[in-house]
């Protein structure tokens, strides 16, 4: 898995970097593979991740909250991408450029992140060694 994520991270690098310069082919004026590692990607993974989790939680779970956690989480993504690329420029410019749509869109990501933070603690089932654990340290205990 590590192996995977440096690639990955070596590759979007290299097309970020062979954009900016031009080399191998690659062009500011036309940034096409820029787009689909920065734009596609992300979205794809998004798009997969959900549906997983939705097919999880209605075919494997009887309670149906978490699925708010997952829209939660998916609205503040979405949220996040809207502010960044198409009103980022307005933010700046209204507030006279001491934030921007950066600002907004590292919120509401922080956000996301939390929310699928939420829908994991929602769908993991505690046993009773756990609970009895966590009601000793808050008791005073030491077991």
């Amino acid at each position: 898995m590590r192996i995977c994520c440096l690639a990955a991270f070596g590759a979007a690098f290299f097309i970020a970097i062979a954009t900016f310069k031009g080399y191998v082919g690659f062009k500011n004026s036309k940034p096409l593979a820029l787009w689909i590692v920065y734009i596609l990607w992300p979205l794809a993974c998004t798009v997969i991740y959900v549906i997983s989790q939705l097919v999880l939680v209605f075919r494997t779970l009887e309670d149906r909250w978490p699925i708010g956690d997952i829209i939660f989480g998916t609205a503040f993504f979405t949220i996040a991408q809207v502010l960044l690329f198409a009103f980022s420029a307005t933010i700046c410019d209204a507030i006279k450029h001491y934030i921007d749509g950066l600002f907004f869109f590292t919120l509401c990501m922080l956000l996301s992140v939390m929310m699928v933070y939420k829908y994991w603690d929602s769908i993991t089932v505690r046993g009773p060694v756990f609970v009895s654990r966590i009601h000793s340290l808050i008791s005073g205990g030491t077991n």
